[in-house]
This record gives C-alpha cells, structure tokens and sequence, in this order.
C-alpha cells in the first residue's frame, strides 16, 4: 500500500461527490477551505461521511483502529497507519 496520496480541485470533487452520491455533500465544521496538496499518512485529509440524511466533507485522519481502544489511563489510542504495526 503506497503513503503517497495529494489533493486537488476541492471544487471539481465536491461536484463529482454530489452526483456519486445523489445526496447534498456539504463541507464539515473543521473542513473549511480545503488547500490541495499532500496528505500524510499521519495527517489529516479530506473524507467524505454520512452526517444524517445528507454527506459533509471534514477533514479526517486516515488509519486502522487499535487493537485496544484505550490504554491504561482511559486515555484514546492513535490510529494506526501501518498494518505491520498491528
């Protein structure tokens, strides 16, 4: 599987995403002008998710979820972003 992933257009996906998905795709709260560019495995990135009837666009951070949800002080476990790592 390849890191390596940019983006681009933020106008030209949210027309395609709209006619994809046959819904209205709206931008999300910490969306706000997506600037293109690289995306990095550890960092956040556009993403589209359900939100209700409707889809937005927020920025997301790619990844597996841990084995263990939570370590020993309750405290949220980071996504993983390589499987070797499971």
């Amino acid at each position: 599987m390849c890191n390596l992933y940019s983006f681009g257009s933020p106008g030209r996906v949210m027309d395609a995403a709209n006619k994809a998905l046959g819904g209205e795709v709206r931008l999300g709260a910490h969306a706000g002008n997506l600037a293109e560019g690289f995306v990095g495995a550890d960092s956040g990135g556009p993403g589209i998710r359900a939100a209700g009837e409707d889809f937005e666009i927020d920025v997301l951070r790619r990844g597996f979820p841990p084995t263990s949800p939570k370590d020993r002080d309750g405290k949220w476990e980071p996504l993983i972003t390589n499987i070797r790592s499971l």
